[in-house]
């Protein structure tokens, strides 16, 4: 479960990302956020696993405070897949996947029978 609790990223230069978001997204739901460039949502993304902290309200896994949690071990218990510039370019979707499994020591036949389940639960081609 991830739970936001009126989050806010506010920027030094005034610039308002995110204002006072809240929702709940429960176990084995998903979840897409759509809107137009510009208007927060990557931003959130990159606040659930502490690439930008938020300035205002918390955020929970499972009911754990993520502020509390070791970034680094945060990541590796959420997993996720950066867009463009994070992707390891000599590496394929299904490979780019199976990273944090990877991390994890989890081994190699898992993590990619992981990643192939979780690829084509959203549709993509590993």
């Amino acid at each position: 479960m991830i739970r936001f609790e009126h989050v806010t990223k506010r920027y030094p230069d005034g610039t308002t990302a995110v204002d006072d978001l809240s929702f709940e997204v429960s176990q084995g739901e998903l979840v897409t956020l759509v809107g137009p460039s510009g208007c927060g949502k990557t931003t959130t993304m990159k606040m659930v696993n502490r690439l930008i902290e938020p300035t205002e309200g918390r955020i929970f896994l499972d009911g754990d405070d993520i502020s509390a949690i070791d970034p680094v071990e945060l990541r590796r218990r959420i997993g996720y897949v950066i867009q463009q510039v994070g992707l390891f370019p000599h590496k394929t979707v299904l490979e780019n996947t199976a990273t944090v499994p990877h991390l994890l020591g989890w081994k190699r036949a898992k993590g990619r029978e992981r990643a192939a389940e979780l690829l084509d639960l959203v549709g993509l081609d590993p």
